[in-house]
Protein backbone atom coordinates (compact mmCIF):
# COMPACT_ATOMS: atom_id res chain seq x y z
CA UNK A 1 0.00 0.00 0.00
CA UNK A 2 1.02 3.57 -1.11
CA UNK A 3 0.82 7.00 0.56
CA UNK A 4 0.85 10.20 -0.98
CA UNK A 5 2.48 13.79 0.54
CA UNK A 6 1.23 17.26 0.16
CA UNK A 7 3.95 19.91 -0.72
CA UNK A 8 3.65 21.67 2.70
CA UNK A 9 4.85 18.25 3.94
CA UNK A 10 7.89 17.87 1.84
CA UNK A 11 8.40 21.66 2.33
CA UNK A 12 8.60 20.96 6.06
CA UNK A 13 10.39 17.68 6.26
CA UNK A 14 13.12 17.85 3.42
CA UNK A 15 13.63 21.61 2.84
CA UNK A 16 12.81 22.29 6.83
CA UNK A 17 10.93 25.75 6.01
CA UNK A 18 8.00 26.52 8.01
CA UNK A 19 6.24 29.79 8.54
CA UNK A 20 6.69 31.24 11.78
CA UNK A 21 3.29 29.80 13.24
CA UNK A 22 4.15 26.57 12.13
CA UNK A 23 8.12 25.89 12.78
CA UNK A 24 6.79 23.08 15.15
CA UNK A 25 5.90 21.08 11.83
CA UNK A 26 9.44 21.02 10.63
CA UNK A 27 10.53 18.22 13.69
CA UNK A 28 7.01 16.43 13.08
CA UNK A 29 7.39 15.92 9.41
CA UNK A 30 11.16 15.01 9.36
CA UNK A 31 10.40 12.56 12.00
CA UNK A 32 7.09 11.59 9.93
CA UNK A 33 9.37 10.77 6.88
CA UNK A 34 11.83 9.01 8.42
CA UNK A 35 9.69 6.56 10.08
CA UNK A 36 7.77 6.07 6.72
CA UNK A 37 11.87 4.86 5.54
CA UNK A 38 12.02 2.65 8.59
CA UNK A 39 8.30 1.10 7.47
CA UNK A 40 9.51 0.92 3.79
CA UNK A 41 6.29 2.66 3.17
CA UNK A 42 5.97 3.94 -0.36
CA UNK A 43 5.51 7.40 -0.65
CA UNK A 44 4.03 9.09 -3.71
CA UNK A 45 4.94 12.79 -4.52
CA UNK A 46 2.36 14.06 -6.77
CA UNK A 47 3.61 16.28 -9.23
CA UNK A 48 1.61 19.57 -8.43
CA UNK A 49 3.35 18.70 -5.02
CA UNK A 50 6.54 18.07 -5.98
CA UNK A 51 6.37 21.56 -8.53
CA UNK A 52 5.45 23.49 -5.38
CA UNK A 53 8.16 21.96 -3.44
CA UNK A 54 10.77 23.23 -6.62
CA UNK A 55 10.14 26.59 -6.39
CA UNK A 56 13.00 28.91 -5.29
CA UNK A 57 15.54 26.43 -6.33
CA UNK A 58 17.99 27.41 -9.54
CA UNK A 59 17.98 24.77 -12.19
CA UNK A 60 21.26 22.94 -10.79
CA UNK A 61 19.29 23.19 -6.81
CA UNK A 62 16.44 22.04 -8.51
CA UNK A 63 18.91 18.93 -10.12
CA UNK A 64 20.07 17.64 -6.97
CA UNK A 65 16.58 17.91 -5.03
CA UNK A 66 15.46 15.92 -7.70
CA UNK A 67 18.15 13.35 -7.25
CA UNK A 68 17.82 13.24 -3.85
CA UNK A 69 14.20 12.82 -3.41
CA UNK A 70 14.37 9.87 -5.96
CA UNK A 71 15.52 7.91 -2.86
CA UNK A 72 13.14 8.35 -1.16
CA UNK A 73 9.55 8.93 -3.20
CA UNK A 74 7.88 8.27 -6.57
CA UNK A 75 6.31 10.68 -8.43
CA UNK A 76 2.88 10.72 -8.95
CA UNK A 77 2.22 12.28 -12.39
CA UNK A 78 -0.40 14.57 -13.24
CA UNK A 79 -1.00 12.18 -16.52
CA UNK A 80 -4.61 11.45 -18.38
CA UNK A 81 -5.62 9.23 -15.71
CA UNK A 82 -5.37 12.25 -13.24
CA UNK A 83 -6.94 14.29 -15.77
CA UNK A 84 -9.82 12.54 -15.85
CA UNK A 85 -9.80 11.96 -12.23
CA UNK A 86 -9.15 15.99 -12.07
CA UNK A 87 -12.42 16.60 -14.34
CA UNK A 88 -14.42 14.14 -12.43
CA UNK A 89 -13.65 16.07 -9.04
CA UNK A 90 -14.93 19.41 -10.55
CA UNK A 91 -18.33 18.78 -11.78
CA UNK A 92 -19.56 20.67 -9.14
CA UNK A 93 -17.78 24.27 -9.78
CA UNK A 94 -20.51 25.75 -7.45
CA UNK A 95 -19.77 23.38 -4.50
CA UNK A 96 -15.89 23.78 -4.95
CA UNK A 97 -15.95 27.95 -5.30
CA UNK A 98 -18.29 27.23 -1.92
CA UNK A 99 -15.30 25.40 -0.22
CA UNK A 100 -12.83 27.59 -1.57
CA UNK A 101 -14.66 30.59 -0.51
CA UNK A 102 -14.81 29.50 2.82
CA UNK A 103 -11.12 28.95 3.16
CA UNK A 104 -10.19 32.02 1.44
CA UNK A 105 -8.73 30.29 -1.84
CA UNK A 106 -8.52 31.18 -4.97
CA UNK A 107 -9.78 29.43 -8.59
CA UNK A 108 -6.23 28.91 -9.04
CA UNK A 109 -5.43 26.96 -5.70
CA UNK A 110 -8.70 25.09 -6.00
CA UNK A 111 -7.29 23.53 -9.21
CA UNK A 112 -4.01 23.03 -7.19
CA UNK A 113 -5.55 21.04 -4.42
CA UNK A 114 -7.71 19.74 -7.29
CA UNK A 115 -4.54 18.11 -9.26
CA UNK A 116 -2.84 17.39 -5.86
CA UNK A 117 -5.98 14.60 -5.22
CA UNK A 118 -6.23 13.22 -8.81
CA UNK A 119 -2.19 12.23 -8.47
CA UNK A 120 -2.84 10.70 -5.54
CA UNK A 121 -6.00 9.17 -6.93
CA UNK A 122 -4.72 7.73 -9.79
CA UNK A 123 -1.64 5.54 -8.27
CA UNK A 124 -3.91 4.16 -6.03
CA UNK A 125 -2.61 6.02 -2.49
CA UNK A 126 -4.45 4.84 0.09
CA UNK A 127 -4.35 8.08 1.72
CA UNK A 128 -2.84 11.73 1.50
CA UNK A 129 -1.68 13.08 4.27
CA UNK A 130 -2.31 16.84 4.11
CA UNK A 131 -2.34 19.87 6.66
CA UNK A 132 -4.91 21.66 4.15
CA UNK A 133 -8.55 21.54 5.96
CA UNK A 134 -9.88 21.96 2.42
CA UNK A 135 -8.69 19.13 1.03
CA UNK A 136 -10.67 16.60 2.87
CA UNK A 137 -13.79 18.48 1.08
CA UNK A 138 -12.46 19.04 -2.11
CA UNK A 139 -11.68 14.87 -1.77
CA UNK A 140 -15.47 13.89 -1.68
CA UNK A 141 -14.75 10.48 -0.37
CA UNK A 142 -12.62 8.98 -2.98
CA UNK A 143 -9.01 9.21 -0.61
CA UNK A 144 -8.52 9.36 3.17
CA UNK A 145 -7.71 12.71 3.97
CA UNK A 146 -4.57 12.96 6.79
CA UNK A 147 -2.71 15.34 8.78
CA UNK A 148 0.78 14.55 10.39
CA UNK A 149 0.56 12.27 13.23
CA UNK A 150 1.24 13.84 16.30
CA UNK A 151 2.80 10.97 18.44
CA UNK A 152 5.64 9.81 16.40
CA UNK A 153 8.14 8.47 18.91
CA UNK A 154 11.46 10.53 19.82
CA UNK A 155 14.61 9.64 17.38
CA UNK A 156 16.09 7.68 20.30
CA UNK A 157 13.28 5.55 20.66
CA UNK A 158 12.45 4.92 16.81
CA UNK A 159 16.07 3.91 16.38
CA UNK A 160 16.20 1.65 19.43
CA UNK A 161 18.60 3.82 20.91
CA UNK A 162 20.76 5.27 17.99
CA UNK A 163 20.07 7.85 15.74
CA UNK A 164 21.34 6.90 12.00
CA UNK A 165 21.31 9.18 9.25
CA UNK A 166 18.21 9.07 6.95
CA UNK A 167 18.38 9.25 3.05
CA UNK A 168 16.03 11.54 3.43
CA UNK A 169 18.41 13.91 5.92
CA UNK A 170 20.13 17.07 4.37
CA UNK A 171 23.50 18.37 6.37
CA UNK A 172 22.69 22.25 5.32
CA UNK A 173 20.17 24.20 8.21
CA UNK A 174 19.27 26.32 6.15
CA UNK A 175 16.72 24.36 3.61
CA UNK A 176 19.13 24.10 0.69
CA UNK A 177 19.67 21.01 -1.01
CA UNK A 178 22.74 19.20 -0.85
CA UNK A 179 25.73 19.66 -2.69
Amino acid sequence: MAISVDAQILIWGIKRQATPDRQHMIDRAARFFRQCQREHQRIFLPAQSLAEFLVGYDAEQRRLSLARLSRGFLVAPFDAKAAVIAADLQTDWNKLKAIGDEFGLTKQQIKADINVLASALAVNASCLYSEDKQMKSFAQGRIIIRPLPTHLPPEDEAYGGSVQQSLLDDDSADGDPPT
